[in-house]
């Protein structure tokens, strides 16, 4: 169930990602998740 709602969460943040304003300077990015087009992670185990 929790990767379900990772790969939802994944699909509206693409969906949107233009009207995601860029970070302030000096803000922190958030790491990318590690998933490809898939949404898939690489490597690791399934969950």
């Amino acid at each position: 169930m929790a990767e379900y709602i990772r790969e939802a969460i994944d699909l509206v943040l693409a969906r949107y990602a233009h009207l995601v304003s860029a970070p302030a300077a000096g803000g922190s990015v958030p790491a990318k998740s590690g998933r490809g087009r898939t949404g898939r992670r690489r490597g690791g185990s399934q969950e």
